[in-house]
């Protein structure tokens, strides 16, 4: 187990999700959220400390890093409060809305030297470093074409209201579509997009239910959909000379499968777990490191850079408030997870 010490901002599924694996990385030491009932029992069940407010955690000298696992909207809040109070921060995506305040975060973790990482699991993966490989050594020969997509109905969802409300920052683009940029943002060294055209389907709050994008990126054509009304497939189709690379649950990957004219096969397994990015989280944190190698800062800018693009593009805009780099609490998070 790692010395490193954690509180965790948030009692919803993914938090839920996460601590089963993180109790044997770290020290879990204390839980906020909004909702005091799912924190209490978190609390209760892993023999934590509850806390019913923020300031209890960032006044804590004992706590070396926050893991926030909030909604969107409120994910900005909570890790500029943080890192001003010299703690490091594992931020759930996005860990911003826009790129001014993914800048302004990255800006704040150099100033006060402390680690800040956004959760993209998949980029720690043998599975991924495995595709990246092939990919660099051209072992199906060059790279022809994309075909990515992620979709399900999210209006059939019991807890559907953070994923198509406004003011929780709700869409398909920002909450799914997000994997999709950070895919292409980590296949293609020094990312260039040639051209691209874009629809986007709204509800009648303005917010995104699904997404269509084909675009030309370093002379590589790339089909990419997302969908909060529609089930896809999850999963990602990489067309070579030689044949296709299909991975499917890009975003937490286990294999690969190469497939030709003649046969298909798996050609790489291994298990996926979430503790591939805390353990090397944990380890940067305790070197005094302040960006992971994996995901860096540069890369996660570069990725909600271009969200921003289609969201402009697209007349996708939230609140001027939640766009903002003003470090107010959305009061819309209550209850959300």
């Amino acid at each position: 187990m790692n010395n490193i010490s954690l509180s965790i901002i948030g009692s919803g599924y993914i938090a839920r999700k996460v601590l089963k694996e993180l109790s044997s990385l770290c020290q879990i030491v204390s839980i906020y959220s909004t909702n005091k009932k799912t924190s209490k029992e978190i609390a209760d069940k892993y023999k934590i400390k509850c806390c019913y407010t923020y300031d209890e955690i960032l006044n804590d000298e004992n706590i070396d890093c926050i893991y926030i696992a909030t909604p969107h909207s409120s994910h900005f809040y909570y890790a500029v409060r943080a890192i001003k109070s010299k703690k490091s921060v594992i931020c759930e995506k996005p860990s911003a809305i826009n790129g001014q305040q993914l800048n302004y975060l990255i800006n704040l973790s150099e100033t006060y030297n402390v680690y800040f990482g956004e959760i993209m699991h998949f980029r720690f993966t043998p599975v991924f470093n495995e595709l990246k490989r092939i990919i660099d050594l051209r072992t199906y020969g060059k790279l022809k074409s994309v075909y990515a997509s992620i979709g399900f109905d999210a209006y059939a969802l019991p807890k559907r209201k953070r994923l198509l409300n406004p003011d929780t920052c709700g869409g398909s683009l920002l909450d799914i579509g997000i994997y999709l940029a950070a895919f292409a943002e980590s296949i293609f060294d020094n990312l260039s997009v040639n051209s691209y055209t874009i629809f986007s389907e709204k509800n009648d709050d303005g917010i995104d239910i699904e997404n269509k994008i084909n675009a030309n990126i370093n002379g590589v054509n790339c089909d990419f959909e997302c969908s909060f009304k529609r089930i896809l497939p999850t999963e990602i189709n990489l067309f070579f000379e030689k044949g296709k690379i299909t991975i499917p649950y890009f975003f937490r990957p286990s294999k690969l499968i190469f497939s030709d004219d003649n046969n298909i096969e798996n050609i790489y397994c291994n298990s996926f777990s979430y503790k591939y990015q805390f353990e090397k989280a944990f380890k940067d944190i305790s070197s005094g490191v302040i960006e992971s190698e994996y995901y860096n800062h540069k890369s996660n800018y570069n990725t909600i850079c271009l969200l921003d693009k289609i969201r402009y593009h697209e007349n996708l805009f939230y609140s001027k408030k939640l766009e903002s780099i003003m470090e107010n609490k959305n009061k819309n998070e209550q209850n959300l997870y």
